[in-house]
């Protein structure tokens, strides 16, 4: 496998820390990327993200030999969505611990993807660009930033799971809704086609709310160019 991953984020404001969180490792003939987007309206949405994305990778180059990759994705989101909603419980007698998360994981040929929220992941081949994630949030417009499912919210995690073939020349993109908000699908596809980096990308969205304060918030992206997929 020959791929390049880049990775960028910024924050709403210069003097603030952001509250995304983001990590791409390559192991072998594998590749995990991982973005979490901590929920601004929790007590501690920002630690959450951290945590979560830290604690994915640590888990995932452990896992089970016996377990798929599509069953381990699963099985680390609900363990540390229960970790989140117990020591949230212990700590504030209340959902605290909040986060997004999406999951891209590249095995041989593969790509194999988890998301709970509205962080999305998409997939550009060959001049088009496909969403391959569900956004867990309200329709009606005004209530889009809130969010119906994320880590931490409830003990029982239902996540959108998704597993599609790569090909030579393809593009992952992981995003948090600072980007996804700001910049829609055909503005994502140019950039890609164009072989954008993450921070093309992030750059790209912070220049999008230059006179739109209130649609600016916390931008990242994972952009995984794929030069040669696995056998």
């Amino acid at each position: 496998m020959k791929l390049l991953s880049t990775f960028h984020g910024v924050a709403r404001e210069p003097t603030r820390t952001s509250e995304d969180a983001f990590r791409v490792q390559e192991r072998d003939e594998s590749v995990l990327a991982v973005l979490a987007d901590g929920v601004g309206a929790s007590k501690d949405g920002g630690a959450a993200a951290r945590r979560a994305v830290e604690m994915f990778h640590d888990y995932y180059v452990t896992r089970p030999k016996a377990w798929s990759a599509r069953r381990a994705l699963r099985e680390f989101a609900g363990l540390i969505n229960r970790l989140f909603c117990q020591e949230s419980l212990q700590r504030y007698n209340a959902p605290e611990l909040l986060c997004t998360l999406s999951v891209a994981a590249i095995e041989g040929d593969r790509l194999y993807g988890l998301s709970v929220g509205d962080s999305p992941v998409y997939l550009y081949r060959r001049g088009t660009i496909s969403l391959l994630t569900e956004s867990h949030s309200l329709a009606e417009d005004g209530l889009k930033h809130v969010l119906t499912r994320a880590m931490g919210l409830e003990p029982t995690l239902e996540p959108h799971c998704f597993e599609h073939p790569i090909e030579r020349g393809d593009v992952v993109l992981i995003c948090s809704d600072g980007v996804s908000a700001v910049l829609p699908p055909a503005q994502l596809a140019g950039l890609l086609g164009r072989e954008a980096s993450a921070r093309a990308v992030v750059l790209a969205a912070r220049d999008a709310t230059v006179d739109q304060d209130s649609m600016r918030d916390d931008a990242s992206a994972i952009v995984l160019h794929i030069l040669e997929p696995g056998w």
